[in-house]
């Protein structure tokens, strides 16, 4: 099923939403930057604010710009399904990404996302089927037919960027790469943008952080407010790349988030509750893809929940 939305893409959020509303009015092909910061829980600006840290990039888009309030995300909340439904405009069971590990029982195959064969295989992207699951924006972009200029986007880790769904690449990606620092990864998207030949007019950017330092130290740590700063000041890197390069106020720019973040107090011991030899794991907490062993079925499962 198609996700309802009733205003374009410029106003499709993840958990945390900033949009600084340049509107381009002069060129054929309006030009939009959509960025992602993995984990950027809804409150982070506000959360560093009341530490007494400034955040002037951000406070500055959201000032000239757009912010949203709030968010309700697909089920589930993970990396790699929300980033999917943001570029596809779809339901996680409609497009297929339904988690960062899942188990697929017609290929009888377990998807990792730190798999980087997976990763470029379109079978997983395109819901198993050959011309099946969603369209991303950045193949969307590129097969517009009613534009009077040839559009190209250019994709910087996001999310099934390195698969050939549909039979298209993004005219510009690169491969996953963590070690990558994140100021190259601006250098190269704002180089894409300013290309003299073919330059691209979608731009799409991922950032891991601050999702990895909310799971090893906390979303509410006194590391995490450090890293917004430390964002805050890779926005302003952004924006001088782009004003270098006189993009910036002829670029809508959009910075969302696939979901946030929240302390707990307590765990569930699965195995308290059902035998575990009558059942396999896919995924990680706190969402699992449970199913039964071999010999087992869904509902003798249920029966020991009960």
């Amino acid at each position: 099923m198609w996700l309802k939305i009733a205003l374009p893409l410029f106003f499709l959020f993840g958990q945390h939403c900033l949009c600084e509303a340049h509107i381009e009015t002069h060129t054929k092909n309006p030009r939009v930057l959509l960025i992602s910061f993995d984990g950027f829980r809804w409150d982070y600006v506000e959360l560093a604010h009341r530490e007494g840290r400034k955040t002037p990039n951000f406070d500055s888009l959201i000032q000239n710009g757009v912010k949203a309030k709030w968010v309700k995300n697909v089920f589930a909340t993970k990396t790699f399904p929300n980033h999917y439904t943001l570029v596809t405009g779809m339901y996680e069971e409609s497009h297929g990404v339904v988690g960062n590990e899942m188990y697929d029982p017609v290929f009888n195959k377990t998807f990792k996302m730190n798999n980087f064969s997976q990763e470029c295989d379109p079978k997983w992207w395109n819901n198993g089927t050959k011309g099946g699951g969603g369209e991303p924006i950045w193949v969307t972009n590129q097969k517009d037919e009613q534009s009077l200029e040839r559009r190209w986007s250019g994709v910087m880790f996001w999310p099934g960027s390195s698969a050939k769904v549909h039979g298209v690449h993004p005219y510009h990606y690169m491969d996953y790469d963590a070690s990558l620092p994140n100021k190259t990864r601006i250098d190269n998207i704002v180089k894409w943008f300013s290309a003299k030949e073919d330059p691209i007019n979608l731009g799409l950017l991922y950032f891991s952080e601050p999702d990895g330092l909310g799971h090893s130290k906390g979303p509410e740590s006194l590391q995490m407010i450090d890293m917004i700063v430390a964002l805050d000041r890779l926005v302003g890197y952004l924006i001088e790349q782009l004003k270098a390069y006189s993009l910036f106020e002829s670029i809508n720019i959009i910075i969302t988030s696939d979901h946030g973040m929240a302390q707990i107090k307590s765990s569930i011991k699965i195995d308290d509750t059902v035998n575990s030899s009558t059942y396999k794991v896919y995924g990680s907490s706190p969402i699992w893809n449970i199913m039964p062993s071999d010999g087992k079925n869904l509902a003798e499962l249920f029966l020991y929940c009960y």
